[in-house]
């Protein structure tokens, strides 16, 4: 069970085939060997509510490797997040990547993802230590030493914390 209505149902014989479930209806198959395949299936089941760390569990990759398909998707599309794969172009990979190298996206998307998140948690990380120094300093108001509040504030900032 990857959330409350979906589930993974794994083949017996062959660990790489895999049927996805909703509510017990077959959403669909997929051979996991096959990259793209299983980078549609992990976006589809997110779509579709499934808990990331579970599916990511099931499927033996890291929660950050499921967000990053997701995140992929939304800012490359489908494309972008297949690399521009095109079953009927067979499996001569060598041709293939001749044939899409200039529709491609140059660097790795995984950095270019976590660059842009970047700021974003700073910013989160900033203003949970803003929420946590104004919560010792309401709760050491009423002690008779005024320094304590004074004292854990630059020990924050010591530590590379901006306060402000």
């Amino acid at each position: 069970m990857i959330s409350a209505n979906l589930s993974l149902v794994f083949n017996r014989r062959n660990k790489q085939l895999v049927t996805f479930k909703n509510h017990d209806v077959i959403v669909k198959k997929v051979d996991l060997s096959d990259k793209p395949a299983k980078k549609l299936l992990i976006v589809e089941a997110v779509e579709l509510v499934a808990t990331k760390s579970r599916l990511a569990d099931a499927l033996n990759i890291s929660r950050q490797t499921v967000d990053n398909y997701i995140d992929s998707k939304k800012k490359f599309g489908t494309e972008g997040l297949l690399g521009g794969y095109n079953p009927n172009m067979g499996k001569n990979l060598a041709e293939y990547r001749r044939l899409t190298q200039q529709n491609r996206i140059h660097g790795n998307k995984a950095v270019i993802l976590a660059e842009e998140r970047k700021p974003n948690r700073l910013k989160i990380r900033k203003n949970n230590w803003s929420q946590i120094l104004n919560s010792v300093q309401k709760q050491f108001r009423r002690t008779s030493n005024p320094s304590i509040p004074f004292m854990i504030g630059k020990s924050l900032v010591l530590r590379g914390y901006s306060l402000i």
